[in-house]
């Protein structure tokens, strides 16, 4: 399989981001957090794209605009107010995580039954972090988690073994559908993530910050 220029782009953008939040993603969180809403927001275009038009995920250029002005909305918000950050990336991967199960044992991606879950279970996480401040335990294991998938990913991209339109149909079925022992790794460097970002975070603890304007 030959590497197109965005897919290229795609990998070497997941490995990179994905093994700062896999190692520091809470002491960065201020940095990290926008930048995980425009990625969060891309996604959201590029798929909002493909489901109404039908085009591959990030396949067209069009979907490349649509995800980066998404993703720019997303990111100004996530820089702007500090709870805009925390709720884009709970709901995120709180959605990506029922969806991504959903479709895993059968539901069809574009189906309500899947998109319903995960709206319930993003709006549960988003909820759960307003509520209880982000204890730094959950902001330590989502960005663990969250960015030893997207190192997992970006390899399994560079080395052909899935696409970059595979994402569209959720990043751990993707690499559940290229070999289960690939997710297994993933789960094994999220561990590993863990372990670092507690060892290193010492008596550093990340505050709600106030609003930028």
């Amino acid at each position: 399989m030959d590497l197109t220029w965005q897919a290229l782009l795609a990998a070497v953008v997941a490995v990179g981001l994905g093994a700062a939040y896999m190692f520091l993603g809470y002491r960065l969180a201020l940095i990290l957090l926008p930048i995980w809403g425009f990625f969060a927001g891309f996604i959201l275009g590029a798929d909002m794209l493909q489901t109404f038009f039908g085009d591959g995920f990030m396949a067209t250029t069009a979907s490349w605009i649509v995800g980066g002005i998404v993703g720019i909305a997303f990111a100004v918000l996530s820089y702007l107010f500090w709870y805009a950050a925390v709720v884009i990336a709970f709901a995120s991967i709180g959605y990506w995580f029922g969806w991504g199960l959903m479709t895993t044992i059968g539901f069809s991606a574009d189906g309500f039954a899947a998109i319903l879950v995960g709206l319930l279970i993003g709006a549960g996480f988003a909820v759960a972090a307003f509520v209880t401040g982000v204890p730094f335990a959950a902001l330590i294991v989502i960005t663990a988690v969250g960015g030893a998938h997207a190192v997992v990913a970006g390899v399994l991209i560079l080395i052909g073994t899935i696409d970059v339109a595979d994402l569209g149909s959720g990043i751990v079925r993707a690499i559940i559908g290229a070999n289960f022992g690939w997710w297994l790794v993933a789960l094994a460097l999220a561990v590993v993530g863990i372990i670092a970002q507690v060892k290193s975070i010492g008596d550093f603890r990340l505050e709600a910050q106030p609003d930028r304007i």
